[in-house]
């Protein structure tokens, strides 16, 4: 005999108030508690939550929208991060005494690792930069600048000069095949990806390095210096999915503690190798993209090589940012008038 549907509607309709209230309670627990960290950040001596950690994360909130295009599923995301990140406040094991100002410092930063995690679980294939000639061709000129940036063509260590070499090696490939028709193979494709991904490790080891020891916004002297810090938190954050996951694809290729170069290992390292091949694309890019690549982004890194307006970290980030924009409106306008 069924039950009675009445009955079983207002049961539902009881679990579910039941629900809400229970998070409208853990809602206000939760902004009362954010209130009161805000007031211990003013009323501390130094600066717990700075600007440059909302900085952050307005660049990897921006970031995360391109990604899965809904406004709600960012809504979404972001709720939960903030729920979870509040494991930021849990006691150490041998924490004695436990020091509140050390855990809201850490806080925006969990909060920014938890984003990331929900990021690459529900969007791993979109949140893994799909890689064309054109990506590793801007991605060679940057490496090219940061070699001639830091000096590291005068250094005389052996292994320096190997490694440099090695590098201008790759770099002339993707500049050959972004200037020819040769066919992308998949052995090209994946030599190719292999690149990009040691060129972004770089990148985001200096990046983050150069970002978190250029000082605070509310320390700086001078408004364009507070803009620039910004903008280096900002782009951090935009970049910041990317880097994590070049940095898996990279430790893919170090033996686990269950694979030690076990037949697990090697079909791990077949499947990686996949992923490799399959995210270069093997389509041509047009030949006009590629010198406007080669001068735009020359051109750029010369004047900062001269001048010094900005970090090496910050003018490379922000090329990688802003020259997709200008090859789509380059096209926009073509097409227009074309």
């Amino acid at each position: 005999m069924n039950a009675n549907p009445r009955k079983n509607a207002k049961k539902n309709k009881s679990f579910s108030l039941d629900f809400i209230a229970i998070a409208v309670l853990i809602g206000i627990l939760l902004l009362s508690l954010t209130f009161y960290f805000i007031k211990k950040n003013n009323e501390s001596d130094k600066s717990l939550i700075p600007i440059s950690a909302v900085a952050l994360i307005l660049g990897l909130i921006y970031e995360y929208k391109k990604i899965c295009e809904k406004w709600h599923l960012v809504i979404l995301n972001t709720i939960i991060s903030y729920v979870l990140s509040f494991i930021a406040f849990l006691p150490g094991k041998q924490e004695r005494p436990y020091i509140l100002e050390n855990h809201i410092e850490a806080w925006p930063y969990v909060f920014c690792f938890i984003f990331i995690f929900i990021c690459i679980i529900f969007y791993s294939k979109k949140s893994t930069q799909n890689l064309t000639e054109g990506i590793t061709l801007l991605q060679s000129t940057a490496i090219i600048y940061y070699v001639l940036d830091i000096e590291l063509i005068n250094q005389n260590n052996i292994y320096v000069i190997i490694l440099m070499y090695l590098g201008m090696l790759y770099s002339l490939i993707s500049i050959f095949h972004a200037f020819s028709y040769s066919e992308l193979t998949k052995k090209v494709r994946f030599n190719l990806s292999i690149w990009s991904s040691l060129i972004m490790a770089i990148f985001a080891c200096d990046n983050i390095y150069r970002t978190f020891t250029g000082g605070q916004i509310e320390t700086s002297q001078q408004f364009y210096q507070a803009v620039l810090i910004f903008g280096q938190y900002f782009l951090l954050g935009v970049s910041s999915i990317y880097i994590v996951q070049n940095f898996f694809m990279l430790f893919g290729f170090l033996p686990g503690k269950g694979s030690f170069f076990n037949k697990k290992y090697f079909n791990e390292l077949k499947e990686l190798k996949k992923e490799h091949i399959s995210r270069y694309s093997s389509e041509q890019i047009k030949k006009s993209h590629a010198l406007l690549c080669i001068v735009i982004t020359s051109f750029f890194f010369f004047l900062n090589f001269k001048f010094n307006f900005m970090p090496r970290n910050t003018i490379i980030w922000l090329v990688f940012v802003l020259f997709p924009l200008i090859i789509h409106y380059f096209e926009k306008v073509k097409n227009k008038y074309s």
